[in-house]
């Protein structure tokens, strides 16, 4: 062992020839920098070569024939020395182990097997190979390594290696496995080929593979994944290759025990098939064995395709080869079938449900209300407001633009609900579908785009009240509407950009069923949701300091209007409904991102499909529809369409109130009231014309109501009714 020995910097060759009778020569962390032809000669006892760790900025000259003819050579390990070609292994009969790792080797001998006849195992990861050698005569070849070089396929240089066990190939370039790429490997056991640009495997790629256990095809692009063969298999990795949408039943892998899947939908056929029984109406099907292992397993898995099945009727088995018992007679070896365990990762959550897509009927019930009252409750908002001939204001104009984001939080709402009932019991077939599809993409992109304007539009409802409460007498100085469209358009701007970011494949609206960007997987993904959660939180520190600005300004001051007075109690209920929606999203979501999680999945989901779109379906009804200039509008466009379409003529009994909940007992109670009283519409010519309200009170001494009577000119009476307020003051 010369390891470690900064001194040497050639080989003692004449001192190590002497040493006719070693055995292991193991050089490592040297200086060494030549190694010469035929430098290890009549060392014919020698039978293990290791060269380790040189220094990576040294050029080293190796001989063409430094490692020839040493007939008792079993091991020769020559990692790190930036061989360009494979090193002449002449009259090296008795080799086995061949490793050649992370060299810029471009191309093995064709004759490596009639050089080699003993090789066991070739390790040539790291170098610059871009095919191999035929190697069906390595009859004895049973390992084969070679990662991270140029292959691009396989081709038959693996045909007929009946003896090969092991074969990594991970982090080539291989595009696609053909029907003859393993053919006649019948003893090979373990097959990796993570990170390679698999785009297409035959059906009959595998077919020879009857004794493989471990398939490793991680981070690749193929579609389908044949089964055929994969009958002994226990190990399956399909990790990070997306475009895999439908995997194979369990009854394809009887003998599966762990997987590493990329969509979680995957698992749940595997943990469900695991229980191994079938159960209908707390029935217990027992299967006993009769003929052999292979054809009870696919009676294992019966339930994967009796799963759409409304009803089963046992007596259907034939009892020839199977018996319903209730005692079965099962084998030792059978039970182990039966209460075998299945590790899939990752499992089913309440964010990747098998069955249902809400997950229970009372956050589907709550989901269909929110969305039915978001959508009604902010369109009609719209309407009203764009069909009002009233002088569109900044208030106005911001309540519009606020219930444009909210209705697009319904749509999205209306979204989930629907894919929920199609898919109501199945989820798991149709999930990977609804994410990868452009039906998830505009849902999540519509639901950033609603949040984030939403948001945005409240901070600047807020920061107008202020200006309007502060500057109250000051009319000049309040916002106005011109300056109002400029930041709504910079609002706009923002957040459809931010909402098109993860179609840009900054964060993704794919990664959860609900179709929200909360990717965590890469620094670009976290830095976006970062980013939203603490400008959401930031929008939130504004209004809240602004209303505190508002309540120290109003606080012991008469300059104020009472008219915004009313509008800022308003809109604090507004935007404290808002915060309490979504403080703990952000709450959540930030601690989630780093790591520590208070909550679990299922109290998360309520938080994300629930709780954050809520305050969209309160809004409308909290800023405008329960206002009173809101039902002035409404009122208003009610007779509009009345005139124009008498057909659709509101009657009078619609339209009334009694006059006993009208006035009753108002009159004595306020010096100045508001009554409202009927009158029959006139003609134009005779509207407003004979009309006269007359107040006869009756003394201290009379009853303490008032007399009120209305003289109308009659003539022209038109059968409508309308309302008119009238101010009276009391005699």
């Amino acid at each position: 062992d010369l390891s470690m020995n900064r001194q040497l910097t050639t080989i003692p060759f004449g001192g190590i020839r002497t040493l006719a009778r070693l055995k292991q020569l193991r050089i490592s962390g040297t200086s060494i920098t030549v190694i010469p032809d035929l430098a290890f000669k009549d060392l014919n006892n020698l039978e293990e070569i290791v060269l380790l760790e040189p220094q990576s900025h040294v050029e080293y000259h190796i001989g063409n024939r430094s490692f020839a003819y040493l007939p008792s050579l079993t091991k020769l390990t020559l990692n790190n020395f930036k061989l360009a070609h494979f090193p002449n292994l002449t009259g090296n009969f008795k080799l086995e182990d061949l490793y050649l790792d992370h060299n810029e080797i471009k191309v093995l001998p064709t004759n490596l097997c009639d050089i080699l006849p003993n090789l066991f195992e070739l390790r040539v990861s790291g170098n610059n190979l871009e095919a191999l050698p035929k190697l069906s005569g390595c009859k004895k070849l049973a390992i084969l390594v070679v990662d991270s070089n140029r292959i691009q396929s396989f081709g038959d240089s693996l045909n007929g290696l009946s003896s090969i066990v092991d074969i990594s190939a991970k982090y080539n370039r291989i595009k696609s496995i053909e029907e003859n790429d393993f053919k006649g490997l019948t003893q090979l056991d373990k097959l990796l080929l993570e990170e390679n640009k698999i785009s297409n495997i035959h059906k009959n790629a595998f077919s020879d593979l009857t004794n493989l256990k471990d398939l490793i095809l991680t981070d690749n692009n193929f579609p389908e994944l044949p089964t055929l063969g994969l009958v002994a298999v226990e190990t399956l990795s399909i990790k990070g290759n997306s475009k895999l949408k439908k995997f194979p039943s369990p009854r394809h892998l009887p003998n599966i025990k762990i997987l590493h899947l990329y969509y979680p939908y995957h698992c749940c056929a595997f943990l469900n098939a695991r229980k191994g029984i079938y159960n209908n109406n707390n029935t217990t099907l027992n299967i006993t064995l009769s003929n052999g292992d292979q054809v009870f397993s696919k009676w294992i898995w019966l339930a994967d395709d009796l799963e759409n099945m409304t009803s089963f009727d046992p007596e259907d088995i034939d009892s020839s080869t199977y018996e319903d018992t209730s005692q079965p007679k099962t084998s030792p070896h059978d039970e182990d079938i039966l209460n075998k365990k299945i590790k899939c990762t990752p499992e089913p959550d309440p964010f990747f449900p098998c069955e249902d897509l809400m997950g229970d009927w009372v956050l589907r019930c709550g989901v269909w209300i929110v969305f039915v009252l978001a959508l009604c409750g902010n369109a009609t908002v719209i309407i009203v407001i764009l069909a009002s001939h009233t002088k569109m204001d900044v208030s106005r104009f911001l309540i519009s633009n606020l219930a444009f984001a909210d209705l697009f939080m319904g749509i999205y709402l209306g979204f989930l609900a629907v894919v929920d009932v199609s898919t109501l019991g199945n989820f798991k077939s149709y999930g990977v579908e609804w994410q990868l599809g452009p039906g998830c993409r505009t849902a999540g992109f519509l639901a950033t785009l609603s949040s984030e304007l939403s948001v945005f539009t409240l901070t600047v409802i807020t920061v107008e009240r202020y200006i309007a409460i502060k500057n109250a007498i000051r009319v000049n100085r309040k916002l106005q509407l011109k300056t109002a469209v400029i930041v709504m358009i910079f609002g706009w701007v923002f957040a459809l950009v931010t909402a098109t970011l993860p179609l840009l494949e900054v964060n993704t609206y794919g990664k959860f069923s609900v179709c929200l960007p909360f990717e965590t997987d890469d620094k670009k993904s976290i830095v976006f949701l970062v980013f939203l959660l603490c400008l959401n939180a930031a929008a939130f520190i504004v209004i809240l300091f602004c209303y505190i600005l508002m309540y120290c300004s109003i606080r012991g001051s008469n300059a104020w209007n009472a008219s915004d007075f009313r509008v800022a109690k308003r809109m604090a209920l507004l935007v404290f409904t808002d915060f309490a929606c979504w403080a703990p999203i952000v709450f959540f979501s930030l601690t989630a991102t780093f790591g520590s999680s208070i909550i679990n999945l299922s109290q998360a989901k309520i938080f994300t499909v629930f709780v954050f779109p809520l305050n969209s379906c309160c809004n409308p009804f909290l800023y405008a529809i329960f206002t009173s200039h809101f039902k002035k509008d409404l009122l208003a466009i009610c007779r509009r369409v009345e005139d124009k379409y008498p057909f659709l003529k509101i009657t009078k009994q619609r339209m009334s109130f009694s006059r006993r909940s009208s006035y009753s007992g108002a009159v004595s109670e306020n010096p100045n009231i508001y009554l409202r009283v009927r009158r029959f519409s006139l003609p134009v010519f005779a509207r407003g014309f004979n009309n006269s309200i007359t107040t006869n009170g009756r003394g201290s001494d009379s009853s303490n109501s008032n007399k009120i009577s209305l003289d109308t000119n009659p003539i022209g009476h038109d059968g409508n009714d309308h309302l008119l307020t009238e101010r009276v003051t009391s005699v």
